[in-house]
Formats: C-alpha cells, sequence, structure tokens
C-alpha cells in the first residue's frame, strides 16, 4: 500500500475500530467475537457522546502544547478518534465495566494529546466522494445554509409524542452531495426518537439540488454532516 494514504480515511478506519471495542468481551482466543450491527455501533456512539455531554476537552498537539478546548460534539474526526481511546482507556473493557462508566457520566475536564500526521499524506477520494473537511470549497445550499435552514423550518414537522415529552435537542444526519448537486446516502447519525431522524431524512429529498463542493476548482462529491437543531416550542 502506498504510504500516501489519505489521512481522514484512516481516522475513520480507526474511529470504527474503536466503537467496536464497546462489544468486545473478554475471551478465550478460541471464541468468536461477534461483530456489532451498524445500530449497535450507531447506538455506542451516541452512549459516548452523551457520556462526555459535559466534558471540556483540553487538546495538546504532539509537542505537548494546548492548542484547543472542545466539547466532543465539536471535536474533529482525529480530535474524536482520541477522546474514544481515553473512554476505553486504551484497552478493551468488559460490557459491565463500559456500562457502569456510563452510568457515571464523563469528568469535567479530560486530556487528549493529537497525533503528529504525516505532511506527505495526501487527500484521496475514497468509495467515489470526499470528505467535505478536505474541499477549498464547500458543497452548499443555494443561498447558504441560513436559506436551507429557513427551507427546514418551513417543512420540518416534529413528530408527536405522549403527554408531557417535549422533543428538544440536535439531529445529525449525512448525505452525498453528487457533482450534479443531488443529495444520496442519506443515513441518520443521531436523532432524538418518536421519529425526529426519520423526518429530516423526508425534509432533505424535498430539497433542490444543492451546490456541489470543489477541490482546488474541480467539482467532486463530497460527504456532508448536517446538525438539525429542535427548540423547545413557546
Amino acid at each position: 500500500m502506498s504510504p500516501k494514504v489519505d489521512s481522514v480515511f484512516k481516522m475513520k478506519i480507526v474511529l470504527c475500530f474503536a466503537l467496536i471495542l464497546l462489544f468486545n468481551v473478554r475471551t478465550t482466543a478460541q471464541e468468536a467475537k461477534p461483530k456489532p450491527t451498524p445500530e449497535e455501533a450507531q447506538k455506542m456512539r451516541n452512549d459516548i457522546e452523551t457520556y462526555y455531554a459535559n466534558t471540556t476537552f483540553k487538546i495538546k498537539n504532539y509537542e505537548g502544547v494546548y492548542v484547543a478546548e472542545k466539547k466532543f460534539t465539536a471535536l474533529d474526526p482525529v480530535e474524536e478518534m482520541e477522546a474514544i481511546k481515553v473512554f476505553f482507556e486504551n484497552r478493551k473493557l468488559t460490557k459491565g465495566e463500559i456500562t457502569e462508566k456510563l452510568k457515571k457520566g464523563g469528568p469535567e475536564t479530560e486530556e487528549i494529546t493529537l497525533p503528529k500526521i504525516d505532511e506527505n499524506n495526501v487527500i484521496m477520494v475514497r468509495n467515489g466522494f470526499y470528505q467535505t473537511a478536505d474541499l477549498t470549497e464547500k458543497p452548499t445550499y443555494p443561498g447558504g445554509m441560513p436559506e436551507f435552514y429557513k427551507f427546514c423550518g418551513h417543512f420540518y414537522k416534529v413528530p408527536s409524542t405522549p403527554t408531557g415529552i417535549v422533543i428538544k435537542g440536535t439531529i445529525r444526519v449525512t448525505f452525498i452531495v453528487q457533482k450534479d448537486g443531488s443529495l444520496t446516502d442519506m443515513q441518520i447519525v443521531k436523532d432524538l426518537g418518536y421519529g425526529t431522524g426519520e423526518e429530516a431524512l423526508r425534509v432533505l429529498r424535498l430539497s433542490q439540488k444543492w451546490i456541489p463542493g470543489k477541490l482546488n476548482g474541480q467539482v467532486v462529491a463530497a460527504k456532508f454532516h448536517l446538525p438539525i437543531s429542535i427548540q423547545e416550542p413557546d
């Protein structure tokens, strides 16, 4: 394999590997370890986000210099990967250990140290699309993202809930903005239950074509991560 491997792709691979550790219980070498389903892996990602909801991450670069402070939801893929490694204490935890840890909630502050990135790494397309963060011009809705959120506000219908339950929070979805601006491969990353994620996908399907992203002036397909906030009604 060429040493010039897409750094973002490597981050995603390692991040997925870290997530899968949640479902690996200590077994003998002869025992098979079941592979988690996408739903199980996503639930674990949501559980870790909830665990770190009130944690401030103090981020150091590979030289040990503090460079930023962020909440978990603001971490980029590299930072999130390091946060998950800290959660697992750089070892395999049993399901029981994980359950007990999740019950306690995260610390007020947590330190993570970023790895040194090889400057020779180059951006490469994977599975037919790029990551939006790697582009020189990011994809956007015609008129800009404020116009898209106006569109969402008009068409999004908050699902009904049992009496006394109010939906409030942030839904997260991903999709590919193709070269022609069409949206494909829509997926729910996080929802608030009661069909909130499915409703977000319904609204996305109503969207007009987006303005595609560019890499060094060339139009490319890119994966877009979109948060949609639902506010408590007045």
